[in-house]
């Protein structure tokens, strides 16, 4: 029997060629729309010590916004109709509202003034917000009916009882004062602490403050925007490596949470990181 010439293998080679073509373009396409996918995170916290009152209370969390080239109106509108869907008890906000200081803040402030919650609306800050001052951010957010937590707490009160809710500055640029932020936290309780960056955990991780803190929500890190099948991120802590990157953790005891956030930088592309809003329940028990 004659042998067919050649090998097939030119023929192998061009299969195996726009295979991987296609499947870079899959996956392309699949980092471009992924921004645009809101989702949202439903998750439980038990507090030990939480009073009755405070049982079952819903808070919305979301940080990164960052208004800018990539988003405006039509993504904060979409941002506020997610948060206004589960009527939460209180909105916290966690930082980077906007890409960098030339960014057009109109969107961003006529989407925080429609937001709603019976025991407020509180933020802190981010690095990229520190192209405006504390206090010009302070006035700003207050005519939105925002509360700035700027290194001190707010004492949260429902049915005759109370919860601190505490807020860091920037760990980033050095701002945060943790020992200001926890000093009116009343001996023997625990609080809610906002801080934009979860790597001010070197601050607490094994140290006094965790005895001080019930719960820490965080962003900053966008979750590294892109994910390995959630095994590897781009990290932006040498120290910590690939924890505290993106999601739940424990920590002495508290709960911790690292936001994905809400919008994106450098690049408009996520990969396996979808941008998130978080709703938290609250309940009593260990």
């Amino acid at each position: 029997m004659a042998r067919r010439a050649g090998c097939g293998c030119l023929g192998c080679g061009f299969r195996f060629f726009g295979l991987i073509t296609t499947a870079l373009i899959v996956l392309f396409v699949w980092a471009l729309v992924e921004p645009h996918n809101l989702t949202v995170d439903a998750h439980t916290v038990r507090v030990s010590g939480l009073p009755a009152a405070f049982d079952g209370t819903t808070i919305a969390y979301c940080s990164d916004i960052h208004v800018g080239r990539y988003a405006g109106k039509p993504e904060m509108d979409k941002l506020i109709a997610a948060i206004a869907e589960y009527a939460p008890d209180v909105i916290c906000l966690g930082g980077d509202y906007v890409e960098n200081r030339e960014s057009d803040r109109g969107p961003l402030y006529e989407g925080l003034a429609q937001l709603r919650a019976p025991m407020g609306v509180y933020a802190v800050l981010g690095n990229h917000d520190t192209g405006q001052s504390a206090a010009s951010w302070r006035d700003k957010l207050a005519e939105c009916g925002v509360t700035l937590l700027y290194n001190q707490s707010v004492r949260l009160t429902r049915g005759g009882a109370s919860l601190t809710l505490a807020g860091v500055g920037d760990h980033t640029t050095n701002q945060a004062d943790l020992s200001a932020a926890l000093e009116d936290v009343p001996r023997g309780e625990r609080c809610i602490l906002l801080s934009h960056n979860p790597f001010l955990l070197k601050q607490i991780e094994g140290k006094p403050p965790a005895a001080r803190i019930a719960l820490m929500l965080c962003g900053h890190t966008h979750g590294g925007q892109f994910s390995l099948f959630g095994l590897w991120s781009p990290s932006l802590s040498r120290e910590f490596g690939q924890r505290y990157i993106s999601g739940w953790y424990k920590v002495d005891g508290f709960d911790e949470l690292t936001s994905n956030g809400v919008g994106v930088t450098s690049i408009p592309l996520r990969f396996m990181r979808p941008p998130q809003v978080h709703i938290i329940t609250l309940k009593a028990g260990a």
